[in-house]
């Protein structure tokens, strides 16, 4: 069953959480506003805190790569055997609860359909191929960032670490001879773990492109032989991780998918984060590498709308090139066509000509502007709490994210590229 709200990913992992803000699309960071501000588990900013997770979130994996591979055996199962029972499959493949949980766990991700309900319900499976569960990794921080400041553990203590032993110890444990825990310590316990989980694939997505090379470590001790049978002779090669940068806009563009294209050699799948999507990117340029285009709008306080035509402009082009496209999400607010009724917030935009040219004319919901019947007329750029006009044709309503949805002109796009 998925574990992320996360719409491309089954799975969130964070090794550590905290970060510093790079460039616009950081500018209203949730996980900022959260974790920061909110809750004060660690400093944003170059002179702040990095949190260390707790060990039990670093044993989640294991428990889901062991999932993993007890869901593909029932989905094989289910595909061969089109119409079997739950208690057929329990007999033929494993226990009756085990059965039954990787059953629903396959429901939650769309790769089988109970027929019926009830102790006898029988099953279906959906697709050709096998989809392996995808985990998105530091959601709360940039797995590639150069931090060289303390590491703190959960409970805010200065990490230590044993160089004999490889233990970790916190403040009040500390013994002497320890040194301290770093980013570079984190990182490639990290590594370790996915190295050690051959049935997920991790998304290491980061605004800091330019630091993979350096921070790519090779396989370690840890790496067992089916392991490197899998990965390949290549010993920086890993099938099992996919990587990706965020593009917000063309300057980013520039700026880091040069640097993506470095690490075609340590993975099958290179992706593109185009969320928040802050103007109109073309990607053509590098779409003969790339192998996957995420996109979405904004969401939470502060967010900053999108224009559709931005999200058609990347869907056209992945279209064209035969890359994967995913609409994560329009965000916080929904592009409606000025000629239309705004059905969201009382508010209604209509096509008015001022001056030669073409503006929204938003009646306010307020007392006095009901009493008297009077317009604002709002141009191209203007915005109030409720709406922002991007042109003259499209006025963005504050809706929320939910409202908003996922179809873009009617219909959800969920490309992902096929791997290992």
């Amino acid at each position: 069953m998925a574990e992320t709200k996360i719409e491309w990913a089954d799975y969130t992992f964070n090794a550590w959480i905290g970060c510093t803000k790079v460039s616009p699309a950081c500018n209203n960071c949730y996980a900022w506003a959260d974790f920061d501000v909110r809750k004060g588990r660690a400093a944003w900013g170059p002179n702040g805190t990095r949190s260390v997770t707790a060990d039990s979130n670093w044993k989640n994996p294991v428990k889901w790569n062991r999932w993993a591979e007890i869901d593909r055996k029932v989905w094989e199962f289910v595909k061969e055997n089109p119409h079997v029972s739950t208690w057929e499959v329990s007999t033929d493949i494993t226990s009756g609860r085990l059965s039954a949980l990787s059953l629903d766990r396959l429901a939650a991700r769309g790769l089988v359909l109970p027929l019926t309900k009830g102790p006898r319900t029988v099953w279906i499976a959906k697709g050709s191929e096998w989809i392996r569960p995808r985990v998105f990794v530091n959601s709360l921080s940039d797995w590639a960032e150069d931090w060289r400041g303390d590491m703190v553990d959960h409970k805010g203590r200065t990490m230590h670490i044993d160089p004999n032993t490889g233990k970790w110890y916190a403040d009040d444990q500390m013994k002497i001879g320890k040194s301290l825990v770093t980013m570079t310590d984190v990182r490639q316990r990290l590594f370790a773990l996915i190295d050690a989980t051959p049935n997920l694939d991790w998304l290491l997505l980061t605004k800091r492109p330019e630091n993979i090379l350096d921070m790519w470590p090779p396989f370690g001790d840890a790496t067992d032989g089916m392991m490197m049978e899998i990965m390949g002779a290549n010993q920086f090669y890993r099938r099992n991780v996919w990587i990706g940068t965020t593009v917000e806009n063309q300057e980013q563009a520039r700026k880091r998918l040069p640097e993506l294209e470095k690490c075609r050699h340590l993975s099958p799948v290179l992706f593109v984060s185009a969320e928040p999507l802050l103007g109109e990117v073309d990607l053509r340029p590098w779409l003969n590498w790339i192998s996957w285009v995420i996109a979405g709008g904004e969401s939470g306080p502060g967010a900053r709308p999108s224009h559709p035509e931005w999200f058609r402009s990347l869907r056209g082009q992945c279209e064209a090139a035969g890359v994967p496209f995913f609409f994560k999400q329009f965000g916080e607010w929904l592009p409606v066509p000025i000629e239309k009724d705004n059905e969201f917030s009382g508010g209604h935009a209509f096509e008015c000509p001022v001056d030669g040219r073409t503006a929204a004319v938003i009646r306010e919901r307020s007392k006095k502007a009901f009493q008297s019947g009077k317009w604002r007329r709002m141009r191209a750029g203007d915005q109030t709490k409720k709406y922002y006009v991007l042109d003259e044709r499209t006025v963005a309503v504050k809706v929320g994210k939910k409202k908003a949805g996922r179809l873009l002109d009617g219909v959800q796009h969920d490309g992902v590229p096929s791997c290992m």
